[in-house]
């Protein structure tokens, strides 16, 4: 680079002219920065004046103050911008801390449907008289596709058999007698239909004594004790239930857990949800054959026909 004495006196010229120009541009850069520091920090430069001598000169360059001088606790302040505030719940929704609803009406769809499907199918297998034996094969056949594994593998289950309690069960020749209560059958009806609001206070039962035939190409046959509430309930509940190739040969036999029964709520009544309420045998409803078997007298087609008192 050649000195400034050997230049000609355009070279020097031009050359002071953009030394000139160079420093205009910083010094107006400058400036601009000063202008927008001393809005940032005018409250940082009050608290530095307070905190030191009138005589100190405070310059926004901060590297010109004397370190001697400066304390550490109360020189400069960090001006960081504000932070963020949290958005508000009426402009956010965060998904992930709510259900997701759409699934769970589904569960409940689901659910539903297969409570029906249940249900549905319980009611074809009994109006049907499906076999328990091809019930378990045909839910044994939809369980193998993916969409009936919520079906039982049993048809007790699917039709809520509940299992005999077998120490009720008694001989009774030539068949088995089984006793379901009558006081079990007044409670079932009372949980059925609130009867104190009709102020109930006597229990008039009515009974019916029959024999049914099961199969036509057997002898087997049923003599079931049917009861219900007179008046007040018409649901009819079992009292007692008798099986065998043919009826009781002794009606006294058959008759017994019913008799003791009967007369226990007869003479003591019945409580039912801390209400006492007394029991009456209103009537016995039989036909010919039944009413001739329970009085054992002669059938209607024998001789001397007539009812023992």
């Amino acid at each position: 680079m050649k000195k400034l004495n050997a230049l000609s006196y355009r070279s020097k010229k031009r050359r002071i002219d953009e030394e000139l120009q160079s420093h205009l541009s910083n010094f107006s850069s400058l400036e601009c920065s000063s202008t927008i520091n001393n809005s940032i920090n005018h409250n940082t430069d009050r608290q530095i004046t307070e905190n030191y001598p009138e005589n100190l000169v405070v310059s926004n360059n901060y590297d010109l103050l004397p370190e001697n001088n400066v304390s550490t606790n109360n020189t400069f302040l960090n001006i960081q911008e504000p932070p963020l505030q949290p958005e508000s719940s009426d402009d956010h929704f965060d998904s992930a801390s709510y259900p997701n609803i759409d699934s769970l009406l589904d569960d409940n769809l689901t659910l539903n449907t297969e409570k029906a499907f249940k249900n549905e199918l319980a009611e074809w297998a009994i109006q049907n008289k499906i076999a328990h034996t091809a019930l378990n094969s045909l839910l044994l056949i939809l369980k193998q596709h993916k969409c009936f594994s919520f079906l039982p593998k049993d048809a007790r289950t699917i039709l809520h058999t509940k299992p005999i309690d077998i120490c009720k069960m008694r001989d009774v020749n030539p068949g088995k007698y089984y006793h379901f209560g009558i006081e079990n059958g007044i409670i079932r009806s009372f949980s059925n239909c609130d009867v104190r609001v009709q102020h109930l206070d006597e229990i008039k039962l009515v009974i019916g004594i029959d024999g049914l035939p099961i199969f036509r190409s057997s002898s087997n046959q049923f003599w079931p004790i049917l009861a219900y509430i007179r008046s007040k309930l018409n649901t009819v509940f079992p009292v007692g239930l008798y099986f065998g190739t043919e009826k009781p040969i002794y009606s006294n036999d058959f008759l017994k857990d019913f008799v003791n029964e009967a007369t226990q709520l007869v003479s003591n009544g019945i409580l039912i949800q801390n209400c006492a309420y007394k029991v009456v045998i209103d009537v016995f409803c039989c036909d010919t054959p039944a009413r001739s078997f329970v009085l054992k007298t002669k059938g209607h087609n024998g001789f001397f026909f007539m009812h023992k008192m």
